[in-house]
């Protein structure tokens, strides 16, 4: 009776199909070396500097969101920083795509003065979608479409990468797999040589 008792939860978390979720909060694992390195070794466009790496860590670090994470997302709505064929510019200073929707049209594309304001929108953005509290005390709200995620019923509804994609930040349905299989390959990714392993 044992034997089919376990045969028989064995079976069940089988078609449960119990996985591993990712959360849009957290500590980020990769060091700023990997990320940049990483990024690097893709053939990233010019606008992809130490800089930036330092700022996903940095911003990432101050909201508690995976920084390193959202540096993966912003690789694949930048093209890997080359911008080509995108609406979105190097000088929109804009690496998560925020405006550029398919139901409101790419002309409301966000623009930011530096990069950092750009990467701080993206977490807050982030935020918006992966819970309902609001903003901490000490933040000065960046990111312009904060507000819209609430008012499409989205607001808190992807506490988890997976969430995304299929009309939650973005279309398509493979969005969040795309984004997380990328950040597989850097975490595998091996540092040159001279460079102290994370």
């Amino acid at each position: 009776m044992k034997k089919l008792a376990l045969v028989l939860v064995i079976s069940l978390l089988g078609v449960i199909n119990v996985s591993a979720a990712t959360p849009v909060f957290g500590t980020i694992q990769a060091s700023v070396d990997r990320m940049y390195y990483f990024g690097k070794s893709k053939g990233t466009g010019s606008k992809f500097t130490r800089e930036i790496a330092q700022l996903y860590y940095d911003l990432g670090t101050k909201y508690g969101i995976r920084g390193d994470i959202a540096l993966c997302q912003s690789f694949v709505e930048t093209g890997w920083f080359k911008f080509t064929g995108s609406v979105i510019q190097a000088s929109d200073n804009n690496f998560c795509g925020l405006g550029a929707t398919d139901s409101y049209g790419y002309w409301n594309k966000c623009t930011f003065s530096t990069p950092a304001l750009g990467i701080e929108a993206q977490m807050q953005h982030l935020w918006a979608y992966a819970t309902t509290k609001s903003l901490p005390s000490w933040a000065t709200l960046v990111d312009p479409r904060f507000d819209a995620v609430r008012s499409s019923g989205k607001r808190g509804k992807a506490p988890n990468w997976e969430n995304f994609g299929s009309g939650m930040w973005a279309s398509a349905s493979d969005y969040a797999s795309t984004i997380l299989s990328i950040y597989n390959a850097m975490m595998a990714y091996k540092l040159p040589v001279s460079l102290t392993a994370d």
